[in-house]
C-alpha cells in the first residue's frame, strides 16, 4: 500500500473509532439525567458529523424508543458517515501536502524544489 492511500486509510480509521467510542460511551452509560450530556453531544457533534446528521434527521421525524436493531442500524449510519468524512479529510490532506512540497512521485519521495 502506498504511503499516501496509508495515510488517507488512518484518517478513515480515526473517523471510525472515533464514531465506535462515542457509541460505547452511549451504551454503557446512562446518560439520562446526566448533566454531562449536553458536553457529550457537542464533542460527538463536532468529533462525529454523522452524529450532527441523524440529530438533525431526529429533530424532523417522528422517532420512537429505538429497539437494539433500532440502535445498530444508527450505529451503522454514523459511523459509515463518518469513515467517508475522514477519508475526505485524508485525501484532502494528502492534495494540500502533495501540493505544498511541490510534487511528489509515485512513490512518495519527495522531489527535489527548483530554486
Amino acid at each position: 500500500m502506498s504511503p499516501r492511500r496509508r495515510s488517507v486509510f488512518r484518517f478513515a480509521l480515526t473517523g471510525l473509532a472515533i464514531a465506535v467510542s462515542f457509541f460505547v460511551y452511549i451504551a454503557l452509560v446512562s446518560i439520562a439525567g446526566n448533566s454531562l450530556r449536553a458536553w457529550i453531544a457537542v464533542v460527538g457533534a463536532c468529533f462525529c458529523p454523522g452524529f450532527l446528521l441523524l440529530v438533525c434527521t431526529f429533530c424532523y421525524v417522528e422517532v420512537e424508543r429505538l429497539t437494539w436493531s433500532g440502535l445498530v442500524s444508527v450505529f451503522l449510519f454514523v459511523a459509515v458517515t463518518n469513515y467517508l468524512l475522514y477519508g475526505i479529510a485524508g485525501v484532502a490532506y494528502e492534495y494540500l501536502r502533495d501540493k505544498l512540497s511541490g510534487g511528489t512521485t509515485t512513490e512518495g519521495a519527495t522531489l527535489p524544489r527548483r530554486v
